[in-house]
C-alpha cells in the first residue's frame, strides 16, 4: 500500500509520541483517580461501582455521578489478559491518545489539508500537557479526546456522503462522550456555539427529520447508561454537578496558561527540575500560547471563519468550565484540546497557499518553534522525572507499599487517608481493605474483630492529617497499643507511608 509523505510525517510523530511516554509510565506508581475505574475493571476486589441489576447480576454503569464506567468496560478484557500494573493501565491509554491524534490529524486533513493534519499532529505530540494526561490519565481525558475526535471526524465525512449512519455514528460518540464524562457539555455547547455562528447554513442537513432522527438516536444510544443511572437513582448527576460559582478568573487563566504552555504539572506530577534551563537539560514553558495569540490575526486575515469559530468555541467552552462548580483545573482545562494546535494548524496550512513564499516559511518556522520549545519541555519533565521524587497522591512508595502488604496475608488493612484505595486494591489485589470511615469507631472495631493493620500517609502524601491520629487516639481508649510495623520510602529515602500493627 502506498503510503504518502504527509502519512509517513505523522505516524513517525505518533511513533516519538509513544516512546516519549513509554519512559514516564514506571516513574510514578498509580493515583487515586488514575485508578478511579477499578472498581468496574477489577469488579469484586474492589468493590461495586454505581449501577443497575439485571437478572440479579450488578451491571455498573458509572465512577462517580459525573464519570462514566466506559473506561472500566474496556479495562476489563484487557486486566484479563494482563496483569494489573502500571504498564497494563498506563500503555493502553498512551495508545488511545495517539489514536486520538491521528483521528484529528484526519479531521484537519479533511478540513484543511494535508499541510494543517501534519502541524496538527506535530503540535499535539509535543505538547507537554497532552503527553503526561495522557499516561497518567487521572482525569481521565483519553478516551475523551478519541471520541469528540471520532465525532468530528464523522461528521465532516457526513457533510462529504450525506450518509445518515454516519451522523448516527457522530451522534453515538457524542453520547459516549457524555457518559464517559458528562462535562463534555462544556466543550460541546462551545462547539456548538462556534458551529452556530461561523457555519449555521451547513447546519441545515441536521434539521431534516431523518438526519435529525440519526444523530438524536445515536447520541441517545451512546449516553443511555448516564440516563438509566439517573433515572434509577434520582437524578444525581444534575443534581451535583449542575451548580455555578463565583470564578476565580485569574486563577483560572494561569492554568490555562500553564497547561497551554506545558508547565502545569511541574510540581504536581514531578518536582521542578534543579540547575538552570538549557538544550541539556530542557526549559520550563513552550512556545505554544505565543504562536496561538499570533495565529489569531494572521487567521482572520486569513482564515477568517475557522480562526472565529476557534476562537468562539474555545472561548464559550473555558466560560462554562470556569464558571462550574469544582471546573478549571488541569485536567479540565485538557479537554480544551486540540482546538488551539488545529487554530495554528489551519492558518499554517493557509500560510502555505498563499503565492509569497515568505508566508509559508514563516507559519513552517512559528510551527517549528511551537513543536521544539515542546520537546525541550517534556525533556525537562524527564530530567525531573529522574529525580525520583512525585507530587502529591503520585509516588514510587506506592510499588513498595504494595509489597510490604503481602507481608500480611488475611488481614484487613484500614486505609486512613484518600488516595489510597484504588490504587492499592490494583497493585495488592489479595489485600482486603477498609476505606476510610470518619468514624474511628467503626475502624476501631476492625482491629479488634479482624485483626487489622493501617497504613498511615507521610509528608506529601497526607490528605486529611488528623484521620490517622484519631483513629490511634481511639485505639488507645479501647486498650489497643500501636506499633510501626514498617516504614516505606521513595525512591530518594523520603518516608511516604507508614504501616501500623495493633496488639
Amino acid at each position: 500500500m502506498k503510503v504518502s509523505w504527509g502519512a509517513a510525517w505523522i505516524l513517525a510523530f505518533l511513533l516519538v509520541f509513544v516512546i516519549a511516554g513509554i519512559g514516564f509510565i514506571p516513574r510514578l506508581g498509580p493515583q487515586q483517580d488514575e485508578a478511579l475505574f477499578t472498581p468496574v475493571a477489577l469488579e469484586g476486589q474492589c468493590g461495586k461501582a454505581p449501577g443497575i441489576r439485571v437478572a440479579g447480576v450488578h451491571v455498573p454503569l458509572m465512577l462517580m455521578s459525573y464519570v462514566g464506567a466506559l473506561k472500566g468496560w474496556l479495562y476489563k478484557p484487557v486486566f484479563a489478559i494482563w496483569e494489573p500494573s502500571v504498564w497494563s493501565i498506563r500503555l493502553p491509554a498512551l495508545l488511545i491518545a495517539a489514536l486520538a491524534i491521528l483521528v484529528t490529524s484526519r479531521v484537519l486533513a479533511l478540513a484543511a489539508g494535508p499541510v494543517a493534519a501534519i502541524a496538527v499532529a506535530a503540535l499535539l505530540v509535543s505538547d507537554a500537557s497532552y503527553l503526561l494526561t495522557s499516561v497518567f490519565d487521572w482525569g481521565p481525558v483519553a478516551l475523551q479526546h478519541l471520541l469528540l475526535a471520532s465525532a468530528a471526524w464523522l461528521y465532516l465525512r457526513f457533510q462529504r456522503s450525506a450518509s445518515t449512519w454516519q451522523l448516527f455514528g457522530c451522534g453515538f460518540c457524542v453520547g459516549l462522550a457524555i457518559w464517559n464524562k458528562t462535562i463534555a457539555v462544556w466543550f460541546l455547547t462551545g462547539l456548538a456555539g462556534g458551529l452556530l455562528a461561523c457555519y449555521g447554513q451547513s447546519l441545515r442537513a441536521l434539521i431534516r427529520p431523518r438526519n435529525a432522527l440519526a444523530f438524536a438516536g445515536g447520541i441517545v444510544l451512546g449516553a443511555a447508561p448516564l440516563m438509566i443511572y439517573n433515572v434509577t437513582s434520582d437524578w444525581p448527576t444534575v443534581r451535583e454537578n449542575a451548580a455555578m460559582e463565583k470564578p476565580d478568573w485569574s486563577g483560572r487563566a494561569l492554568i490555562l496558561r500553564r497547561t497551554l504552555n506545558g508547565s502545569v504539572s511541574f510540581g504536581y506530577l514531578f518536582p521542578e527540575a534543579e540547575g538552570r534551563e538549557s538544550i541539556a537539560r530542557g526549559i520550563r514553558t513552550s512556545l505554544l500560547p505565543a504562536v496561538v495569540l499570533a495565529a489569531i490575526p494572521a487567521g482572520l486575515a486569513f482564515a477568517a471563519r475557522p480562526t472565529l469559530f476557534f476562537v468562539i468555541a474555545g472561548s464559550v467552552s473555558w466560560i462554562f468550565m470556569a464558571v462550574s462548580r469544582g471546573g478549571g483545573g488541569a485536567h479540565h482545562t485538557i479537554l480544551l484540546w486540540p482546538l488551539p494546535h488545529a487554530l495554528v494548524a489551519i492558518v499554517v496550512a493557509r500560510l502555505f497557499e498563499r503565492p509569497a513564499r515568505s508566508w509559508r516559511y514563516f507559519g513552517a518556522a512559528a510551527c517549528a518553534a511551537a513543536t521544539l520549545s515542546g520537546w525541550l519541555v517534556i525533556h525537562r519533565y524527564r530530567v525531573a522525572a529522574e529525580s525520583g521524587g512525585g507530587g502529591p497522591g503520585w509516588t514510587n512508595a506506592m510499588f513498595g507499599l504494595a509489597q510490604e502488604l503481602h507481608r500480611f496475608p488475611d488481614r484487613w488493612v484500614i486505609l486512613t487517608d484518600w488516595g489510597l484505595h484504588n490504587n492499592l486494591c490494583f497493585l495488592a489485589p489479595r489485600s482486603n481493605f477498609a476505606a476510610l470511615d470518619p468514624e474511628p469507631s467503626a475502624m476501631t472495631n476492625a482491629i479488634a474483630e479482624a485483626d487489622a493493620i493501617a497504613i498511615r500517609s507521610l509528608g506529601d502524601q497526607r490528605f486529611f492529617p488528623d484521620s490517622a491520629g484519631k483513629l490511634v487516639d481511639h485505639a488507645t481508649k479501647m486498650g489497643q497499643r500501636t506499633r510501626v510495623a514498617a516504614t516505606i520510602r521513595d525512591s530518594r529515602g523520603e518516608p511516604k507511608y507508614e504501616i501500623l500493627d495493633f496488639y
